[in-house]
């Protein structure tokens, strides 16, 4: 009995080992270690992916901003050189347009007026900067104006508008002259240009043009209603001639 006292006593217990007695008091220390350490480790991925993904969409916005202000700027060059070409254009037009007044006077016919012309191949700068409707309207006025110009060489004979080389002349210039002012408007406002003196130096050929061309539209306007007047006339008069005919046929007096 007394030898088995003895072994008890010499038997050392495992929580009272120095070893264990350490871990199990500083247990909770290791953990709180280990969860401060995670939370540091995501908070550190964290911040890392924020400023990776900022610096992407502060590059974005950087090449954006970029891209915007040399797209404005292609706009500008390309746009003031369409305008300065188009409103030369139109100023050239104006004189055709109004020259009608002075035909007597000079005694020009058709043929011997100088016909003004547009030509773009000059313009530089990059075209595909321009919205697709605008810069097809641009690129379609030189086609117009060689169809005006056949018009004015051959006689615009077709029914109801009878008329001779002058007139045809003076409304095909109008026609194309409205239409560069048309443009200009559109690509100064595209570009943002404000109101500057080629405006005002404009003016006089816009003026002209926009009276002249209401003059025109009212003419042919007129001139459309007779023609209709007429064909309705003549249609009565057949029909009158074959009712007469037919009751001479019958032998139906009256």
């Amino acid at each position: 009995m007394a030898d088995i006292q003895a072994a008890a006593d010499n038997l050392v217990p495992v929580a009272s080992h120095p070893a264990t007695v350490q871990i199990i008091n500083q247990g909770a220390g290791i953990w709180g270690n280990i969860a401060t350490g995670l939370v540091t480790g995501l908070l550190t991925g964290g911040i890392a992916l924020t400023g990776i993904w900022l610096t992407h969409l502060f590059t974005q916005r950087r090449e954006k901003l970029t891209s915007e202000d040399k797209l404005k700027r292609e706009r500008h060059f390309i746009a003031t050189e369409l305008i300065f070409t188009l409103e030369k254009f139109a100023e050239k037009c104006a004189t055709i347009a109004t020259h009608g007044a002075y035909e007597n006077r000079y005694s020009l016919s058709g043929a011997e007026v100088e016909l003004p012309e547009i030509d773009f191949s000059d313009v530089k700068g990059d075209w595909r900067v321009l919205p697709a409707r605008l810069m097809y309207r641009v690129r379609e006025l030189p086609i117009i104006k060689q169809a005006s110009d056949r018009a004015i060489t051959t006689g615009y004979r077709a029914p109801p508008y009878f008329e001779d080389a002058t007139i045809t002349r003076c409304y095909e210039y109008t026609r194309l002259g409205v239409r560069a002012l048309v443009l200009v408007r559109s690509l100064r406002k595209l570009a943002g240009f404000v109101q500057t003196r080629s405006d005002d130096a404009i003016w006089p050929a816009r003026k002209a043009l926009i009276k002249v061309w209401t003059l025109q539209k009212r003419r042919r306007r007129n001139m459309e209603m007779v023609y209709a007047q007429e064909l309705v006339r003549a249609d009565l008069n057949r029909s009158a001639s074959r009712t007469t005919d037919n009751n001479h046929d019958s032998g139906v007096s009256f």
